[in-house]
């Protein structure tokens, strides 16, 4: 297993190097800012669309490192992809209102089972 996971994470951190690569091929020092313009060049798309792409290229890579590991559970792999929508979103790849937009997904989804668990507590079950 331990295998597998080491292998994952060689391929996240080698598809994140091609990626920097792809946008920083002719740029001596990196600035963050000018990877989405530099691959939106090199791929003909546009700057929006360069970001988007990057940053779902970004959060998917993530997610399936953390989805491989042996003992990751559903809450630490949320809490780790929120950060990085915030992260992502303050350095202005992505817009404030989807990371808005996710978090009230996210409440949907697990809304049911707070309540749940939330009544049962005061109801003195286990």
């Amino acid at each position: 297993m331990y295998i597998i996971q080491s292998r994952v994470l060689v391929s996240v951190v080698f598809g994140l190097m091609v990626l920097l690569g792809i946008g920083t091929l002719s740029a001596q020092a990196i600035d963050i800012n000018d990877i989405p313009t530099s691959f939106a060049d090199a791929v003909g798309i546009s700057q929006t669309a360069a970001e988007l792409v990057i940053s779902a290229m970004i959060l998917l890579s993530i997610g399936i490192a953390l989805s491989m590991f042996k003992g990751s559970n559903m809450a630490l792999t949320v809490i780790i992809m929120i950060a990085m929508v915030g992260m992502l979103t303050a350095i202005g790849w992505l817009d404030a209102w989807l990371l808005v937009m996710i978090v009230l997904v996210i409440a949907l989804m697990f809304g049911q089972k707070l309540r749940d668990w939330g009544t049962t507590r005061m109801s003195g079950g286990s």
